[in-house]
């Protein structure tokens, strides 16, 4: 061999020339031998197993193989004087030959597991790569290193390439990076390159990257030219010689490697021919090397003709192997195009069959195109190979070009394919695409249960128009009030009109069918967004509380767009269902609704017999502010929100309507004002309708009724749609068809009574059904009258409905009774079927109510006194807890659990306390009230109950989660006692302790009913109540140190900034407070809790006056800004919304009182100091007139509460001024009234405390007096001592007036002008006092804001006196741990804190500067803390340990003092933690374990990645819960002071969640098949698992013992029925009837079990009496939706999407749920079995 290339620059290379020859036989011996720089040849005898590192070379080296000799299992490694011993940095090598080397490997693992089989790096130069074959490898050759290296390896790699045989190789043949390569006479091959004379044979082409060069000359690029990029290498500095490129292929496979062609090791993945083709061609080669051995042999002997003959020998055999390649070459050719087709075609084709998804039309006509190439490629190759065997064997070498040529077609072909975009990028990019979506879907499938869960904790009410509770509700009956219909539909398709709509009428008149018509008609054309159909026969649907959750809870199923935005607001509160009505309009309606994303242009809400609402205040609120939110959203979303009403004309609904806010918003219709014939025309046609149908019912002969009968009850309707329908369900009430004329000519006799009534007609109605019903009922029950009479009266006067059999439990009737009591009565009363027991019995229409309990109508003996038929059921009521009631119902145990901490505590309390027993503890007080005074039976039975289940009431009431509804109750009691003196005084004590109680327990009674039997007991004052019940006590204990008896203080409420001022509403049952920051905020005055908010935006402004119109809708506020500006800013206290902005230029405040002449607070009068007054449109703000009474400095002002009469003081004189009809103000009376100027701010004001009496302020230092007057005639009347100064309060009847200062708050008579009472308490920061209406209770603000009320009757008992030893100071609430071990109260008054001891009996006192609030104690009663705010003690939250009083840290709040520590947080926080373990379960056993186990069952599922992606989300899982465990488990303390840092833990928590989620379903390379069904599957099964059902199939385990007829028998009648299923064309129905025990059931199992073994039965319902869910008609079909999902999975889908858009359909009426749980799904159900059988058996039950 002759050396070329770059190896000869530099001098070239000798190798180990000169040196010994070294043989060796083993990897040890190799290493030795080649070990230093001496010249030395080493041959290796034998193939040397390596051990993995590499052989190291050193200078002066020749290693050669042979055919059977060299290394396997490792590699050589040269670099120029290695020393192994002693690294040093290296030079480069240089100067290397590598020459007839074999380069292959096993190509089992993958591409990284291999280096490369000959790399050149680290600058080496001067390298010459001959003649060897590198085959069988994942990286062939690499010249450089990584782009790292650049700087070592830029200027070098000088590398020649020639007569190399590359084939089978997968990379890098070769590469080059940064240096120079010469590639010549190579049979294939990529800086700068001089490729000349490459041959390249079924090879990809010659490629450049990242800014290669390439210079190619001669190259057979078969068939094809690379894009190159040409350099400035053109000619090699070194020798060589080209050889011509068209026999480079041939010279190369046969020279190249170590051994001759056929001793070359075979291709491990070429696969094996056989033993005998390889023998042949082993002696084949072995015969051509021979002859030309041969032929150079005998070239100089002088026999003629021998090298000739030898030469010719040898050309045979080469056209012979030639031949033998070329059919090698077509076989393999061949099989290229099979594999071709095998691995590309065939699977696109099964691709495209089995996912549509991934296919386009130029993918498919791609294919298409393919195919058709194939398939001609292989009949051209097949016709070469068909051939004779001479005439293939004597065109040899042009087959060879044909060959090649067919080859090169081939990579035509295969480019022409994937030239316009790489098949398996478009497979994945589509791949990838759909895992995306499916990932998505998967993921969207998580956040949906998850916001499932949320809204379904909405508190909502059955109400809807098609819900059951409205059982018995149709829309109008077709063709009847077409007119109104249409007036209505053209509002709603109008966006440009009004978008509220009133319609009203009388009772009876059909408002809510009409309403209910048009929910229907609309909910079609998805334009429905909610309906809510009031009820006052329903608690829930006469509840304003539950309106606007109801109605967000359908706005989800709605519209898809707004689950994300409610779910937000109940995930920042999940109490929001629970909130202030205005607060949940703006989170749950306002706030989502913007966000709405609908193609309709208008959409509707319905809101029937809005005149049921059990609140006026209730209904105003949801009028306004639907009045100032609905255009604000419609702007804002660009669809027409508009909303139908519909009510009687009550007066509160009216004067809303009539007034400023709705006016022009809406339009109405008066329903009765529709003219009467068009009215009859729609009854009578109503009527004809429906009475013709009961005579086909009843095969009665026709025509019946004449249309004279018709036509006299359309006469004596009085165009009301209730007398229509009520005499149709009365007529049809009968029992044959022989009875319809008997009670139709009943209803047509004349009326001797007067008519002149409006309701006269319905009330001769009425009547009539009443006696028919109970004359009926005389021969069936005795007693019948009484119990008629027992049963309708509790029906009528119930304050929400109960099922019949609590009807009955409460009236101690026996149930059958109770039933058939009312069956006669259908006609007007909602009566459920026996079979649905649990459902309520209620009166059909409200006229019923009306009529029956309504004096003067024509109910006669019926007619129902509300007060007597109150007294009776309260008895019932106090008569059921008396013998129901008792000690820990729910069996909790301890009486420190929390009920949060109970899982199943609705279910223990569902079984504890029966129906009845729960009505009578929430209503028992409310009928009490309504009961007449004097009732001494009724006494009696309060007076038992209070002195021995009052205690185990408070507890009832606490598990029941209903604390308001225990203090409503209570103070209903606390009234009626009042008022009735025939009620033992215990009884009044007890009742009075028991709202102290209330008042002063409420939080820790809503957190645990056992506080009543330690923290209530424990430090309750020594009362009748503690002594009544002290052997209830839990622990046998007495804490001493409480408070001697109850003080005066009611409730206590914190606003965290100052409050100012404050007012009652006229109802007394709300308090509005104004402060600082301009925050105004609404009371409950009973509970003292925040009602509502209103706030006037521009910070910093302060309120400093209130006054609240005579009605209660609007409310003044004096405001006072930084810039001495003052403004009076008008509200609706419905709505919360700012109506006007009186601007004025006054510097100084004035007063300001609502007119009490002028309707709805429409008129507001001010006074200046500088006696300026005005008169004021409070809608508008315009001054109406302004009246300068001449005054230039006024000392104090008053106006009266009427705002008609003004009193301004000066130095001289108390001046009256009225203003007058004619809006003229003229002076009336100046009384005089000398005070000094200079001491004007220790004056008190004048107050007018009615129409004819003054009260005039004097000076405090001067003679500690006020003076009464006369202002009518100008005489003194009394002169009164008041030896205190501070804020003075006078009550509305101006005959007391409340005094606080000097740390005495003093109660005075002002007709005898002495003190009635006083109470010592903290005075230094109170800001204002007001009386209640009712001048029973004292309200005070203070400057640490917290509101206070107090009982007066308490301050001037002599309880309350100053008796020594008594304990007078004002003690805050209690706050006390979770073991009931500690407690802590903290008084402000003296600045002191007392930390109770409860089990050593004994207290601690602390002395705390600055005490402006409550104080709060751990749950584990470690640490306490308490609120100051003063000179001393900054605003804040002081931290003390409990065991040791040890001041620890002081907590800042801001002005608003939103931030602070309590038990609340902190528990609030564990809740989160809990919740979101409960997530992380849920994810691992709804996502992790679902697909482990569908991995394991489904083989097609599995991929490569998936398990470890399940391994990685189960360790992310378990960190998580490790972290949250991490929390919970902490000290307390910790938790409890750093409850607000907590909360953004557990927020990234939940972050750090979803981004598990994400990665985990956003990674790639789950199967898309698999995710989309898991996912997909998933989801509707947690929707499916919610429908209501019934264990009714016939083969369920409540029917166990039921078997199929015994084998042999029924064969005809199963028969007869099978060859009814199995004839498409038989009637659909088959009805087998029969009397009891004929086996109808057994033949109906038998049935079904076949259907069922032949998968034909779609399910099955087997009725039994016995069982309340088996009888129940409302389960059939919820029922059978959830047996046909199950049926096929091709109607799991629709039902799914069924429940999505309604989740309360399961309990819809069972027209709708026929409709979209059972005839919806089944219209596209997919089966291929010609009949599917559905069984209903015992239908009779």
């Amino acid at each position: 061999m002759v050396l070329q290339g770059h190896v000869t620059l530099n001098g070239g290379t000798t190798g180990g020339a000169g040196g010994s020859t070294i043989t060796v036989s083993s990897l040890t011996a190799l290493r030795d031998a080649v070990t230093g720089t001496s010249p030395k040849i080493v041959r290796i005898s034998t193939i040397l197993q390596g051990d993995g590192d590499p052989v190291d070379i050193e200078s002066n080296t020749s290693v050669l193989g042979s055919c059977g000799g060299g290394l396997t299992g490792g590699g050589f490694r040269v670099k120029q004087e290695l020393q192994r011993h002693h690294p040093q940095p290296q030079a480069a090598s240089t100067n290397i030959w590598i020459d007839h080397y074999e380069f292959n490997s096993d190509m089992d693992n993958s591409k990284d597991y291999y280096d490369g089989a000959c790399d050149i790096n680290q600058g080496s130069d001067s390298i010459t790569v001959s003649w060897n074959y590198f085959h069988d490898h994942y990286k062939t050759s690499l010249v450089g290193h990584s782009d790292n290296n650049g700087s070592e390896d830029k200027g070098h790699f000088l590398v020649t390439y020639h007569h190399n045989y590359f084939n089978h190789l997968a990379s890098r043949r070769p590469s080059l990076r940064f240096g120079t390569g010469h590639v010549y006479d190579d049979s294939r091959l990529g800086a700068q390159m001089l490729a000349e004379n490459n041959v390249f044979v079924n090879q990809s082409l010659m490629t450049l990257e990242e800014g290669g060069y390439a210079n190619p000359i001669g190259n057979d690029w078969g068939g094809a030219t690379p894009e190159l990029n040409p350099g400035t290498f053109t000619s090699a500095p070194c020798s060589y010689s080209l050889g011509a490129t068209t026999g480079v292929a041939s010279a190369v496979q046969a020279g190249a490697g170590a051994c001759s062609p056929g001793r070359r090791s075979p291709s491990p993945n070429a696969g094996n021919a056989g033993g005998r083709s390889t023998r042949w061609e082993t002696l084949l080669n072995a015969t051509q090397t021979t002859l030309a051995i041969a032929k150079e042999s005998v070239a100089g002997l002088p026999v003629p003709g021998l090298e000739a003959a030898i030469g010719g020998l040898l050309k045979v055999l080469i056209i012979y192997q030639g031949m033998k390649s070329n059919e090698e070459a077509i076989k393999a050719f061949n099989e290229a195009v099979v594999r071709l087709n095998d691995n590309v075609a065939a699977p696109l084709k099964a691709a495209i069959a089995s996912q549509p998804d991934f296919v386009d039309d130029d993918l498919q006509k791609r294919l298409e195109l393919l195919v058709k190439d194939l398939t001609h490629l292989t009949k051209r190759a097949d016709t070469m190979s068909s051939r004779e065997r001479h005439t293939r064997f004597f065109s040899s070498q042009d087959d060879l070009g044909i060959i090649q040529g067919l080859n090169r077609e081939l990579d035509r072909i295969v480019m022409a394919f994937i030239s316009r975009g790489s098949i398996s990028a478009e497979m994945e990019a589509r791949a990838a695409k759909m895992e995306a979506r499916v990932a998505k879907e998967l993921a969207q499938t998580l956040v949906s249960a998850e916001q499932t869960r949320l809204i379904e904790k909405l508190p909502r009410a059955q109400a809807r128009h098609d819900s059951a509770s409205r059982f018995g509700a149709n829309p109008c009956f077709q063709g009847t009030r077409s007119g109104i219909l249409e007036e209505i539909s053209a509002w709603i398709d109008d966006p440009s009109t009004r978008p509220i709509f009133w319609l009203s009428g009388m009772a009876g008149i059909g408002k809510s069918t009409i309403a209910h018509t048009i929910a229907e008609q609309e909910e079609k054309k998805h334009r429905l967004a909610a309906s809510f159909f009031f009820s006052r026969g329903e608690a829930d649907r006469r509840n304003p509380h539950l309106v606007y959750p109801t109605i967000a809870f359908q706005l989800t199923r709605f519209d898809s767009s707004l689950r994300e935005p409610i779910a937000q607001a109940l995930e920042q509160d999940a109490d929001i269902g629970l909130a202030m009505m205005q607060k949940q309009f703006e989170n749950l309606i306002a706030g989502p609704l913007a966000k709405l994303k609908v193609s309709a242009k208008t959409i509707l809400f319905v809101l029937d017999a809005l005149d049921e609402c059990s609140s006026a205040d209730g209904a105003r609120e949801i009028l306004t502010r639907w009045a100032l939110e609905l255009p604000r959203i419609s702007t804002q979303v660009g669809v027409a929100l508009k909303v139908l009403i519909t009510s009687r004309p009550e007066l509160h609904i009216y004067n809303e309507f009539n007034g400023p806010s709705l006016r022009l918003i809406s339009q109405s219709c008066v329903l009765h004002d529709i003219e009467k014939s068009i009215v009859q025309t729609d009854i009578g046609l109503f009527l004809t309708q429906h009475l013709a149908g009961l005579a086909t019912r009843y095969d009665v002969r026709r025509p019946w009724p004449t249309v004279a009968e018709v036509n006299a009850l359309v006469s004596r309707s009085d165009n009301l749609f209730i007398f229509a329908s009520t005499t149709v369900n009365f007529i049809g009430g009968v029992k044959s068809g022989r009875s319809l004329q008997h009670r139709l000519d009943r209803l047509l006799k004349p009326d001797p009574n007067d008519t002149t009534s409006a309701f006269a007609q319905l009330d001769a109605l009425y009547q009539q059904v009443l006696e028919d019903a109970e004359n009926d009922l005389e021969e069936t029950i005795p007693n019948s009258k009484e119990t008629f009479r027992r049963v309708l009266e509790t029906i009528v006067l119930l304050l929400d409905p109960l099922p019949s059999t609590s009807l009955a439990a409460l009236l101690s009737l026996q149930h059958d009774d109770v039933l058939t009591t009312v069956q006669d009565l259908r006609s007007i009363l909602v009566t459920p079927a026996p079979s649905e027991s649990s459902e309520p019995i209620r009166f059909f229409h409200p006229s019923f109510y009306d009529f029956i309990t309504t004096p003067g109508r024509q109910s006669g003996r019926f007619l129902i006194t509300s007060s007597e038929g109150h007294a009776r059921l309260a008895k019932l009521c106090l008569e059921t807890m008396q013998s129901l009631l008792q000690k820990d119902p729910c069996s909790l145990g301890s009486p420190w659990v929390l009920h949060s901490d109970v899982a199943d505590l609705q279910v223990r309390l569902d079984g504890a306390a029966p129906t009845h027993l729960r009505y009578s503890c929430r209503f028992f007080g409310s009928h009490i009230s309504l009961s007449p005074r004097g009732d001494e039976a009724l006494g009696h039975l309060l007076d038992v109950f209070c002195e021995s289940k009052l205690l185990m009431w408070l507890e009832m009431m606490s598990l029941s989660g209903d604390i308001d509804g225990a203090i409503h109750s209570i103070q209903l009691l606390k009234s009626w006692c009042h008022n009735n003196p025939g009620v033992q005084e215990l009884t009044t004590d007890l009742v009075r302790d028991a709202h102290r109680v209330l008042l002063q327990f409420q939080s820790p009674l809503r957190l645990s009913s056992g506080h009543l039997y330690t923290t209530v007991l424990s430090f309750t004052p020594d009362c009748s109540l503690t002594r009544q019940y002290r052997t209830q006590r839990h622990a046998n204990y007495v804490v001493r140190g409480q408070a001697a008896q109850w003080n005066a203080n009611l409730i206590t409420a914190d606003a965290w900034s100052q409050l100012n001022t404050l007012a009652y509403f006229p109802d007394g049952k709300r308090i509005v407070s104004g402060g600082d920051g301009g925050l105004i905020t609404v009371w409950n005055s009973s509970t003292g809790a925040e009602i509502s908010f209103l706030c006037e935006q521009r910070d910093p402004w302060s309120v400093y006056q209130l006054d609240v119109s005579g009605d209660g809708a609007r409310l003044a506020a004096v405001c006072h800004g930084q810039m001495q500006d003052v403004s009076i800013c008008i509200w609706d206290t419905s709505t919360g919304a700012l109506i006007s902005r009186l601007e004025t230029s006054f510097v100084q405040l004035p007063v300001a009182r609502f007119i009490a002449s002028s309707p709805n607070g429409l008129e507001v009068l001010t006074v200046s100091k500088h006696s300026t007054v005005r008169r004021w449109n409070s809608d508008t703000g315009q001054i109406l007139s302004t009246h300068e009474l001449g005054i230039d400095e006024s000392i104090s002002l008053a106006v009266s509460r009427c705002g008609s009469v003004v009193a301004i003081q000066d130095q001289d004189f108390l001046r009256i001024f009225e203003l007058r009809a004619d809006n003229t103000m003229s002076l009336t009376q100046a009384l005089s009234n000398k005070t000094d100027p200079e001491l004007w701010f220790h004056r008190y004001p004048a107050f007018i405390l009615d129409n004819q009496r003054v009260l005039s302020g004097l000076n405090w230092i001067t003679d500690k007096s006020a003076k009464l007057w006369d202002y009518r005639t100008g005489l003194e009347l009394k002169t009164i001592r008041i030896p205190l100064f501070g804020i003075l309060a006078v009550c509305n009847e101006g005959k007391r007036l409340a005094l606080v200062g000097s740390n005495r708050l003093q109660i005075w008579d002002i007709e005898s002008g002495t003190m009635l009472g006083q109470l010592i308490i903290d005075t230094s920061h109170i800001t204002d006092l007001v009386f209640s209406p009712t001048e029973m209770v004292l309200a005070s603000t203070s400057q640490s804001g917290t509101l206070r009320t107090w009982d007066i009757s308490e301050i001037i008992s002599d309880r309350n006196s100053s008796t020594p030893g008594v304990d007078l100071h004002n003690w805050a609430g209690l706050s006390a741990d979770q073991q009931g071990s500690g407690a802590i109260m903290s008084c402000i008054a003296t600045n002191t804190v007392r930390v109770w001891n409860i089990s050593e009996q004994s207290y601690s006192t602390l002395d705390v500067h600055d005490i402006s609030g409550s104080s709060v104690m751990s749950l584990d009663g470690s640490y306490f803390a308490c609120r100051t705010s003063g000179p001393i003690e900054s605003e804040g939250w002081v931290v003390y340990e409990t065991k040791s009083l040890q001041r620890l840290q002081t907590l800042p709040t801001g002005n608003t003092g939103t931030h602070y520590p309590d038990n609340t947080g902190m528990k609030a926080n564990e809740e989160a933690i809990k919740a979101f373990n409960a997530t992380v379960v849920r994810l691992d056993d709804n996502v992790a374990t679902p697909l482990k186990e569908a991995i394991n069952s489904q083989a097609d599922f599995m991929d490569d990645d998936l398990q470890k992606r399940l391994d990685l989300l189960a360790n992310d899982l378990i960190d998580l819960t490790k972290r949250a465990d991490t929390m919970l488990s902490r000290e307390r303390h910790k938790k409890f002071f750093s409850s607000q840092d907590n909360l953004g833990i557990i927020q990234k928590l939940n972050r750090d969640l979803d981004r598990i989620v994400i990665a985990f379903t956003g990674r790639g390379s789950i199967g898309a098949e698999m995710e989309a069904r898991a996912a997909k599957r998933l989801a509707q099964t947690l929707v499916i698992d919610k429908l209501p059902r019934a264990q009714a199939r016939h083969d369920s385990a409540s029917r166990v013992g039921a078997n199929p007829c015994f084998q042999g028998t029924r064969n005809g009648i199963l028969r007869e029925i099978s060859a009814w299923i199995d004839d498409p064309n038989a009637p659909p129905i088959f009805w087998l009837s029969g009397m009891a025990g004929i086996e109808k059931l057994t033949i109906a199992h038998t049935i079904a079990e076949q259907e069922d073994k032949k998968h034909r039965l779609g399910a099955s319902f087997f009725f039994s009496r016995d069982e309340a869910d088996r009888r129940n008609p409302h389960l059939v079909y919820p029922t059978i939706a959830f047996q046909l999902a199950g049926f096929d999975t091709s109607l799991r889908g629709p039902i799914t999407q069924a429940l999505e858009r309604d989740a309360d359909i399961g309990l819809a009426i069972m027209q709708k749920q026929s409709e979209h749980l059972i005839a919806g799904p089944l219209a596209e159900l997919k089966v291929s079995a010609k009949t599917i059988l559905f069984v209903l058996d015992a239908l009779d039950e």
